[in-house]
């Protein structure tokens, strides 16, 4: 290709009004440019807010330099199109740019193309389970039509665990994904035509399994559901209902184990099958760790855990214990659990003086219970009232800072930590005086480890205090801290201040990107790609209800000012479009969030 090719993040959109046409403003560490809306290649632009795009250069106009995205993908479709006429069996090196449930988006030689989930894997696993954006895998292209691309993987991606056909039976509740949905069209004798929808669900490596019923709501490819089976044919297939679709949740960190799993070892997975044993004589979960199924009898569960549905084992992740190994292997749950809980009450009777944090579980009659990581504790009312000097009753899912008082048998009783606060301060080698704006700068810089990443900041531990902090104090425009660091990360860091939940501390120095606008591209009706800062509760109205103001970072050093959305609910820390209403000459901003984005 003879134009340079370039790269930038889409950062607003607006009228131009040479062209009397929406233009997107593209912005990377070395240059602004512009591409029109017909050069976008798509009919809303607003879908590219927020994107990393390739681009050319197409022409300067009174020193505004304009671009194109669909002149760069015609040429790199015109090429692959060449390329695949002459050797449809080339390999290509793809970069994955983005993954979802059942489809990736690759870009071959600047052109996006799409993989499916069975163009990759043979098994019942998502794709972002055996997928990553930004890894570069080697493709070969499946088929072209018009200008849809569809590749397929070279090398195939196997899921952490799945079982072959020969190990399922009728009744298992195991677990799926949702391949594909078919409609099947029939003509009745009266020539009425009746609808119905196929779902195929893999349930095993390269098995799909036939649900022609319905459920309360619609499956799409790539949901992940508990399939019920309910025949297998001679000829294996499989038909079944699916019973439960189930929601992604974020896979705990694996614990290494050996090649061969032997006594006493650790495992963490995610149950794949819940099933009667009539070998064993009760119903069991099934996990498969290292190619082997893990079986965990419903005996070897504690008195909590039998209170869950069997329906909702399946695709939860447990950790368990390798109690038995001869022609199967046996696990515990109830004795991992014991394990963990007496390591918890050692570590924290060998430093009774230690403050931990804990979340309000439930509220009985005499007392709380609270969780502490995964163990529950237990808290008097009357402790609770008669060291914190207060009448004020606590609340579901409240934070409380709590210290050991006794353990008697399995239970752990704790009171209400009062000096948690003095202690940290000591720790950290300061005083609360110096949190005065006046004496901040001249607080040390302290070396904190990220311990937990959210979409509204970090928590991080400095010699063992937990401190957070924000994007707000993190960046001057629209990067968070999890768009640039991982766990484990180390971020130079000044305390910022200290409130009732932790303390608040600020990079040094702030985090700064060349992204966003400035404030001489900001007109009025244009849309911004933002991110959520800060909200705060307000009084509004005469009749004092209570609204929100939603501060959105549009810039470096620039936040435009919006109200709460009556269409979706918003976080801190939430990526949006933010539509300038006013830009004000005391420099201030007016607007509206009228989109959520996922990236």
């Amino acid at each position: 290709m003879s134009r340079l090719i370039n790269q930038g993040q889409v950062v607003g959109i607006m009228q131009d009004e040479q062209f009397n046409e929406e233009v997107l403003i593209v912005r990377n560490e070395e240059e602004t440019v512009y591409i029109l809306n017909q050069e976008a290649g798509i009919s809303n632009a607003i879908n590219f807010m927020g994107l990393q795009v390739d681009y050319i250069h197409t022409q300067d106009i009174d020193g505004k330099q304009y671009a194109s995205i669909i002149q760069l993908e015609l040429q790199a479709l015109s090429a692959l199109i060449d390329a695949f006429d002459k050797n449809p069996t080339a390999e290509y090196l793809a970069e994955v740019v983005m993954v979802e449930s059942s489809v990736a988006r690759v870009k071959i030689n600047h052109y996006i193309a799409n993989l499916h989930r069975q163009d990759l894997t043979p098994d019942p696993v998502i794709l972002s389970e055996v997928l990553k954006v930004g890894e570069i895998l080697p493709v070969r292209i499946k088929s072209i039509r018009k200008e849809y691309i569809q590749v397929v993987a070279i090398n195939q991606r196997m899921g952490v665990g799945c079982f072959d056909i020969t190990d399922l039976k009728e009744n298992d509740l195991v677990y799926g994904v949702v391949d594909r949905t078919k409609m099947i069209r029939k003509v009745n004798e009266d020539k009425s035509l009746e609808k119905s929808i196929h779902t195929f669900v893999t349930i095993a490596r390269g098995m799909d399994a036939l649900a022609p019923e319905q459920i309360h709501r619609p499956v799409e490819a790539g949901d992940q559901v508990v399939f019920k089976i309910n025949q297998i044919n001679k000829d294996g297939r499989i038909r079944g209902k699916i019973l439960r679709i189930l929601t992604t949740k974020k896979e705990p960190k694996q614990i290494p184990v050996t090649d061969n799993i032997q006594m006493g070892d650790v495992l963490v997975g995610k149950v794949k099958l819940v099933r009667y044993d009539y070998q064993l004589g009760e119903k069991v979960l099934i996990m498969i760790i290292q190619n082997q199924q893990i079986i965990i009898p419903f005996s070897q569960l504690s008195s909590q855990d039998l209170s869950m549905q069997e329906i909702s084992w399946v695709g939860y992740s447990i950790q368990v214990k390798v109690i038995e190994i001869g022609s199967r292997i046996l696990a515990s749950k109830q004795q991992q659990d014991k394990d963990n809980r007496q390591v918890f009450i050692n570590e924290w009777k060998s430093n009774p003086e230690e403050i931990k944090y804990a979340y309000i579980k439930e509220i009985g009659s005499i007392g709380y219970i609270l969780n502490i990581g995964r163990e529950e504790v237990f808290l008097l009312k009357s402790d609770y009232h008669s060291i914190l000097g207060t009448v004020e009753e606590v609340e579901l899912s409240d934070k409380i800072y709590v210290q050991l008082k006794s353990v008697q048998d399995d239970i752990i009783n704790v009171i209400p930590a009062t000096n948690h606060r003095q202690r940290e301060l000591e720790i950290l080698g300061i005083t609360e005086d110096e949190f005065q704006p006046m004496r901040r700068g001249l607080l040390p810089i302290y070396q904190g480890v990220i311990s937990k990443l959210m979409k509204k900041g970090a928590y991080l531990t400095i010699n063992g205090v937990r401190v957070f902090l924000p994007n707000s104090l993190f960046s001057l425009e629209t990067t968070r801290v999890m768009d640039i660091y991982q766990v484990g990360d180390v971020i130079p860091v000044r305390m910022h201040t200290y409130n009732k939940k932790h303390i608040v501390v600020c990079s040094n120095p702030r985090y700064v990107r060349n992204n966003g606008l400035t404030f001489e591209e900001l007109k009025p009706g244009m849309l911004a790609y933002g991110l959520v800062r800060k909200i705060y509760q307000s009084e509004v109205g005469d009749d004092n209800e209570f609204g929100q103001k939603v501060f959105t970072s549009i810039g470096l050093k620039l936040e435009g000012l919006s109200p709460e959305s009556p269409y979706f609910e918003i976080e801190e820390g939430d990526k949006v479009i933010y539509r300038v209403n006013q830009v004000r000459p005391d420099g201030s901003i007016r607007g509206k969030i009228v989109r959520l984005l996922e990236i």
